[in-house]
């Protein structure tokens, strides 16, 4: 029996798919692999070794938004900011609504001190989850850290209603009293982030300033001994 032109090219196209889909699926395999020994290199603390296998992994899958996101943040934490932009561009680009995605690209840029391209980042992200403190919380540091002083107090309250018992917001809140002079607020304030937060090293030194410039110097003392106690190898996000 005489096989037609439409059973040949059907035959055809499904031989083709199923190649393409085992190719696929290979490609998929190698990129895990890659994951797995950038995994590695991450808990050796070798970062740039890290970074190469991500790069591997990205070779044979592209689109794999897990190895996008941990070398974007690598690159981050090393320095490499114009390499961490182009990484969560291309994370964004596949995660058009990430709002991790976009705090990622936003803080890429405002390590960058690209304070406008950071600013438009972080307010896309607040907007697809206004529930979420982070996009809020992050664009209140940069104001903070570019005098944008009525700005910031602004964000960290709205963080504040949103999150109350995160003790960061009370230590940035407590940060931006002390620098306007308002050392009350300020000691206020960072009472509550030691008390939900404990041995948060940075709350520490800030509450230290405040008592100082109230004249309780005895009390700023006890601050700073409490620092030099503190383990270094202890986070502040304990």
């Amino acid at each position: 029996m005489a096989i037609s032109q439409t059973d040949r090219f059907t035959a055809n196209a499904e031989a083709f798919a199923s190649i393409y889909n085992n190719t696929q699926s290979q490609r998929e395999e190698l990129a895990q692999y890659a994951i797995q020994n950038a995994a590695k290199y991450m808990q050796a603390n070798k970062s740039d070794e890290a970074i190469k296998e991500f790069k591997k992994a990205l070779a044979f899958d592209s689109e794999n938004t897990t190895a996008l996101s941990y070398m974007g943040k690598l690159q981050l934490s090393t320095g490499k900011n114009s390499e961490a932009i182009k990484t969560f561009k291309d994370l964004v680009r596949l995660q058009p609504l990430s709002v991790d995605a976009h705090v990622n690209l936003g803080n890429a840029y405002l390590q960058d001190k690209q304070y406008l391209e950071s600013e438009k980042n972080l307010k896309k992200a607040a907007r697809l989850d206004p529930m979420n403190p982070l996009p809020d919380y992050t664009l209140g540091i940069q104001y903070l850290q570019t005098d944008r002083l009525a700005e910031a107090k602004t964000q960290f309250l709205k963080v504040q209603k949103i999150a109350p018992k995160d003790g960061n917001v009370y230590f940035s809140l407590g940060a931006l009293h002390n620098k306007q002079g308002n050392y009350e607020d300020a000691a206020k304030n960072l009472e509550k982030a030691l008390s939900l937060k404990k041995n948060f090293s940075a709350a520490n030194y800030e509450l230290g300033v405040a008592y100082n410039g109230l004249g309780r110097a005895d009390d700023a003392k006890k601050r700073l001994k409490s620092l030099q106690n503190t383990n270094p190898h202890q986070t502040n996000d304990q």
